[in-house]
């Protein structure tokens, strides 16, 4: 098991939370993880989760949106800080 940096819960209770080894785990009520997403190329330094998304920051420098609609998760876009601000 990872260390835990971050967790967000959304409109549903669904509890998320960032690791250093950069996923994102989905738990469930019964405390339990029922997905691992891998994010992040290195640590997940921020979760929130609202309005059907789940976005995370991590220190690859990347923001990864991902859609939960209807329990599926999936990526919908990386942006890539490093190159964005150049």
């Amino acid at each position: 098991m990872t260390n835990m940096t971050s967790v967000a819960f959304d409109e549903e209770g669904w509890c998320y939370t960032g690791g250093e080894n950069g996923h994102i785990q989905v738990w469930s009520d019964a405390c339990t993880v029922v997905k691992q997403i891998k994010a992040h190329t290195s640590m997940v330094t921020g979760v929130v989760a609202e309005k059907g998304y789940l976005l995370s920051g991590g220190k690859d420098k990347k923001i990864a949106i991902i859609s939960t609609a209807g329990g599926n998760f999936k990526l919908e876009k990386f942006i890539d800080l490093a190159s964005s601000f150049v």
